[in-house]
């Protein structure tokens, strides 16, 4: 049904433009012919996928997955939207293996969408519970973020911030706990983009690695106050902390962190910070 009520807002925009455009035809039917072939364009690819749409729309997972293994596996079409939208529906049915086999397939058919893709896949390993594999994988993207400008850029640079924590997180799990705690750090003296990895980098300094590194545990708990500084400087209150990880749960990558990042939002927001 929303599906319908989309094309008919669509096309009612459409139509009451073309009518405001058709009084200044000399002038403007260039534009006219332009958004019409626009709007055909929108309606037929909500008319060749609405079954996509409709699954979505239901969150029929296993539908889903039967639907764009079709259309990747069996018709050849490795593109960015499917293939991400393949990987995010194997993981939400906490199926890693599928991603395993998905990311081995999709390397051979279009590799540049491993690199896009880096932190679906990354997670998928991650998940598999095959530690040793993870963080090399997540090291060898680390510096993959493509320098470009305006809000392209920004995207890109928290896209490497996520990157760069998961890396320090599979360190983590994999006991190796100075390398671990290094990449913290770095997130946290470098200023994450994103306010949520700084305070989730500040946590883990304090709540796992600070009690791993007894030596060190002075130096950890200084720099984890500072990222906690940092964090409540940007999100001054919990309730501002809880929307941005509510808007982060959007990707899948953020999701599975959820426990953390609630644990996180409570050490942050404490009076004194100190668990």
């Amino acid at each position: 049904m929303r599906l319908r009520y989309v094309l008919c807002v669509l096309n009612g925009i459409t139509i009451g433009v073309s009518v405001i455009a058709l009084l200044l035809w000399r002038s403007s039917w260039p534009f006219v012919v332009a958004f019409a072939i626009f709007t055909l364009a929108i309606d037929a690819y909500f008319l060749v996928n609405r079954h996509m749409f409709r699954l979505l729309e239901r969150e029929d997972w296993p539908a889903l997955c039967v639907w764009l293994e079709q259309r990747v596996f069996v018709q050849g079409r490795y593109t960015a939207r499917f293939t991400r939208l393949l990987a995010n529906t194997y993981l939400t049915l906490a199926d890693s293996a599928a991603v395993r086999e998905l990311e081995q397939k999709t390397a051979l058919a279009n590799p540049s969408l491993i690199e896009e893709n880096a932190l679906v896949f990354g997670v998928a390993r991650l998940l598999s519970k095959d530690i040793a594999d993870v963080a090399p994988f997540f090291s060898a993207r680390l510096d993959a973020a493509v320098r470009v400008p305006g809000t392209a850029r920004k995207r890109a640079l928290n896209t490497s911030s996520w990157l760069r924590w998961y890396y320090g997180f599979s360190l983590l799990l994999d006991r190796q706990y100075p390398r671990a705690s290094e990449q913290f750090i770095i997130l946290i003296n470098e200023i994450s983009p994103a306010p949520l990895i700084t305070g989730l980098s500040a946590f883990l300094l304090v709540d796992t690695l600070s009690k791993a590194l007894v030596e060190r545990k002075a130096e950890l708990l200084t720099v984890a106050e500072n990222g906690r500084r940092q964090t409540r400087k940007r999100l001054p209150r919990i309730q501002d902390w809880n929307k941005a990880v509510s808007e982060a749960c959007g990707e899948i990558h953020a999701v599975i962190l959820l426990p953390r990042l609630r644990d996180a939002g409570e050490w942050l927001y404490t009076a004194s910070g100190v668990r």
